[in-house]
């Protein structure tokens, strides 16, 4: 009760030490609430609109498999992955996604998809299926030439929800077997199950990865 507002010089705020980056969710800042005089958490004020990181894998040598297997939950409604440049140690292979139900202790293996596409030689193909073991979000096969490598960005909207079946969205681009460019889009979902999926595997065909950037974003609510 000893400090007023007629106390504070008006020099108060810009005389002390800047915090020179965004506050912490735990920092805490006064507010008057109908005259009350309380504390709250940065955390209730922010507004965090777009993409949230999650989790960030960067492979540098071979490695058979990349898996978030936490982070995909109710918290959001949508999750991007960006995969970037990955090289396969292994020619003529097809990039797979896989989608768990148990965390990734085991993941399903039935799904749909369909696949459209054009290279840089205008050859234009599609693909679908209506049950396959893996979602093959390609159209054909990668090349693993020095040079040659796959890049893309999958969208899969409410893996909480026990409804329907989840979706699933994809567009890549890579390098073909004859070095050409090919630009894809696709979709895909479980087959059968519409169990909540909270794990997502990325791997080829056969062989390893030899590099690539695998990286997950929660989309924002609000």
């Amino acid at each position: 009760n000893s400090v007023t507002a007629a106390k504070f010089n008006a020099d108060v705020i810009s005389g002390q030490t800047a915090l020179a980056e965004a506050p912490a969710d735990t920092d805490e800042l006064l507010i008057s609430d109908g005259g009350v005089i309380k504390r709250i958490d940065y955390s209730l004020l922010k507004s965090t609109p777009g993409l949230v990181h999650i989790q960030t894998t960067t492979i540098s040598t071979g490695t058979a498999s990349v898996e978030f297997t936490s982070g995909i939950d109710s918290t959001y409604d949508a999750y991007k992955f960006f995969i970037s440049a990955v090289h396969p140690a292994t020619d003529s292979v097809h990039f797979k996604m896989l989608l768990s139900t148990d965390g990734g202790s085991s993941y399903l293996s039935s799904y749909k998809f369909a696949v459209s596409g054009l290279d840089s030689g205008n050859n234009a193909g599609t693909a679908g299926y209506l049950t396959a073991g893996s979602i093959e979000a390609n159209l054909n096969r990668l090349g693993n030439a020095d040079d040659e490598s796959y890049s893309a960005e999958f969208t899969l909207f409410k893996p909480s929800a026990t409804t329907f079946h989840q979706h699933i969205i994809f567009d890549a681009t890579y390098n073909k077997t004859n070095n050409q460019l090919e630009r894809i889009f696709g979709s895909a979902q479980p087959a059968s199950s519409t169990a909540a999926i909270d794990a997502v595997k990325f791997e080829l065909e056969s062989g390893n990865i030899d590099a690539g950037t695998f990286q997950l974003f929660g989309v924002s609510k609000s």
